[in-house]
């Protein structure tokens, strides 16, 4: 006599990544119960300079998504674009409510409008501590510290099982802009049991804690002010806590500060509409007023961290930019870290840079003028530690450095 096969009623939850675990990038992450999912982030990969023609790439929502349809939601953890930079295309395809915190939502809105995409009718902005139902599950947006406004973890639970997915993340107990975030303030939320946790693997090779980000303040204040022309200072783009640190610094030292580039004048658009950022008169200057500024009071913060074609340093360094040249006397500030894949970019234009006469400062030299966004070894041993969870998966990064953080 045979057995008859029961239905579940109630499916297991299963997680199937379509980016970020194997590689720098594409994060996004399906957790589906029975025919029902969500999708965590939605990001891109930018291309390598041998693909011509390819900006950037991520999953073909076509074919990673066929046989499920649209999702119940789109739950997205922070703003940059390894997180954001694919969602208006996978909106078309298969649209969803999006779920953001307001700075991230805002970026999104901006990335949307270059492609002519209209994803108002999706969007809906999150509280850093808000809580959404997708029908079938409850996620709870945990804020944590990064190098951008507004990231969360977040943990998702259905009637069986909660899941912790950290996003970019590290602890800051000494956070100078937004709420210090530490094991032990997540570890008072009383999330209950955690089944498995996913956690961020960038930095899992390195040891201790990872530095907060007023940690940068001396070390650039000291090197800025010992420059004897101008200062040219690069870092990522959309890290508004080192923009705001470089201009209390400029406005400390009786320098002018001139913000270069669209992406970071975005990022102090974005600062001001809500409320993250007011410069004062007197230390920020505007485009047509630079020519008026002694060039050894200046302090030029552009784009071009990661040797970026056409960005704001590339340009100087090539000698195509319409305002800057450089000269013996000025100085280069390289405050970020090098993105694996970009190192011969950015040794180009140093050797460019170098060619001029112009002093270069990086992290190879002052290891203490950029701090990174992610979770050294301590970080992440404290998360498990106060999370306590049945199982571990290491996402965001190589399979080296997944393998570190197991």
């Amino acid at each position: 006599m045979s057995k008859k096969k029961t239905q579940r009623s109630d499916p297991k939850l299963t997680i199937h990544p379509l980016g970020g675990c194997g590689e720098f990038g594409m994060n996004a992450t399906i957790y589906a119960r029975g025919n029902r999912y969500i999708l965590v982030d939605c990001g891109i990969m930018f291309s390598e300079p041998t693909k011509l023609g390819t900006d950037s790439l991520f999953p073909d929502p076509e074919e990673s998504l066929k046989d499920l349809g649209s999702p119940e939601a789109y739950i997205i953890t922070h703003g940059h674009e390894d997180h954001i930079g694919a969602i208006s295309y996978y909106l078309r395809a298969f649209p969803a409510p999006v779920y953001a915190t307001p700075w991230t939502a805002e970026l999104i809105r901006i990335k949307a409008e270059r492609i002519g995409f209209d994803v108002t009718p999706f969007l809906n902005e999150v509280a850093v501590d808000g809580q959404v139902n997708t029908g079938t599950f409850d996620v709870r947006y945990i804020p944590v510290n990064h190098s951008i406004p507004m990231a969360c973890a977040v943990l998702i639970a259905t009637d069986e099982v909660k899941v912790f997915h950290t996003g970019d993340f590290k602890f800051d107990p000494n956070s100078q802009f937004e709420p210090a975030v530490t094991a032990a303030s997540i570890g008072q939320m009383q999330l209950g049991k955690i089944d498995m946790l996913l956690a961020d693997s960038t930095n899992a090779g390195k040891p201790g804690p990872t530095p907060g980000e007023a940690a940068v303040v001396e070390p650039l204040k000291e090197v800025i002010a010992e420059a004897k022309g101008t200062v040219y200072l690069t870092t990522f783009s959309s890290n508004l806590w080192r923009l705001i640190n470089v201009y209390n610094i400029c406005r400390d030292l009786g320098k002018q500060l001139l913000v270069a580039g669209a992406s970071m004048q975005q990022t102090i658009g974005i600062g001001r509409k809500l409320g993250l950022f007011e410069p004062e008169g007197g230390t920020l200057v505007l485009d047509d007023e630079v020519q008026a500024v002694p060039r050894n009071n200046l302090v030029v913060m552009t784009t071009g961290c990661q040797g970026e074609w056409r960005a704001g340093l590339t340009r100087i360094a090539f000698e195509e930019h319409r305002q800057f040249r450089l000269t013996p006397d000025d100085l280069v500030i390289f405050s970020s870290r090098i993105i694996p894949g970009n190192e011969k970019n950015i040794f180009g234009i140093i050797d460019r840079i170098v060619r001029t006469g112009a002093k270069v400062v990086s992290v190879k030299d002052r290891p203490d003028i950029h701090v990174s966004g992610h979770a050294y070894r301590d970080d992440l041993v404290n998360l498990i530690t106060a999370l306590k969870p049945k199982y571990f998966l290491p996402i965001h990064g190589t399979i080296q450095h997944q393998y570190l953080n197991a």
